[in-house]
């Protein structure tokens, strides 16, 4: 995806992060993205791309989600 990203795309490869097994944690996710917002300026272009497993959680404000469910990452 980086090289896609790069190559095709045109992104900085410097200005992209790749998070790879023990590094994928709740902690480096969320770091993560805090690197990612104070690092975006005003017309960037942002990606977000996750590989992995995901599930879905009753929500916690009724009537928030159609479907009564939120998405959640599982790390």
């Amino acid at each position: 995806m980086r090289d896609l990203l790069v190559e095709k795309y045109g992104f900085a490869k410097e200005r992209t992060k790749i998070l790879l097994n023990n590094e994928a944690t709740r902690k480096g996710i969320l770091a993560g993205w805090d690197w990612l917002i104070a690092s975006a300026k005003p017309g960037d272009q942002v990606v977000f791309f996750y590989s992995g497993h995901g599930t879905r959680i009753k929500e916690r404000v009724p009537g928030s989600h159609p479907g009564g469910f939120e998405s959640a990452l599982c790390p």
